[in-house]
């Protein structure tokens, strides 16, 4: 009779309790970016309707140039609100990507403890097979090592790249 290995028997009970975390991840991620939407939201009908009225008091040209100088906080709030969606979405990027890591430590770790334990019971004769089964998991285990530190590279990258973005924007504002 073949009895499940404590390690895959814990595994549905990891699984949920990384699925109520990333659960609580998205939520509340959800939640930072619709007070965010509803901030700014308050903000463009406040700033809107003193545009309209500034509008209907112009009557020369000096006082329309004035009116165009008044747009550069409006493009100063959309740079800060587009940055803290970003940094919201980016926070709950790098908590996703930590819950992952984990989940997948967790679970290489106990398929090679089973492994571990599987050969210490195989019958002789049986070394060259649990050989390949081990050298499979090694370059599994190379492979996924390989593609997370590429992609953090591309990450940090990407981030790197936003916030030059971000301060070329910031940059022009600032002076003004």
């Amino acid at each position: 009779m073949f009895t499940v290995p404590t390690q895959f028997a814990e595994l549905p009970k990891s699984a949920l309790d990384n699925f109520v975390k990333l659960t609580s991840v998205q939520l509340d991620s959800a939640k930072k970016l619709a007070d965010l939407q509803f901030g700014a939201t308050q903000e463009l009908i406040a700033d809107s309707l003193k545009s309209i009225e500034s509008l209907a008091i112009v009557k020369n040209v000096p006082t329309a140039l004035s009116l165009q100088a008044a747009a550069k906080p409006v493009v100063a709030k959309t740079v800060a609100y587009t940055k803290s969606v970003y940094e919201v979405l980016a926070v709950a990027g790098a908590e996703i990507k930590t819950l992952a890591e984990s989940q997948a430590a967790e679970v290489g770790k106990q398929v090679t403890d089973a492994i571990e334990k599987a050969t210490e019971k195989a019958p002789a004769g049986t070394e060259p097979a649990v050989a390949f089964v081990k050298s499979v998991l090694s370059a599994g285990t190379t492979v996924v090592d390989q593609v997370s530190k590429s992609t953090k590279q591309a990450l940090a990258t990407a981030d790197a790249s936003v916030a030059a973005a971000f301060a070329a924007l910031e940059k022009p504002l600032a002076q003004a």
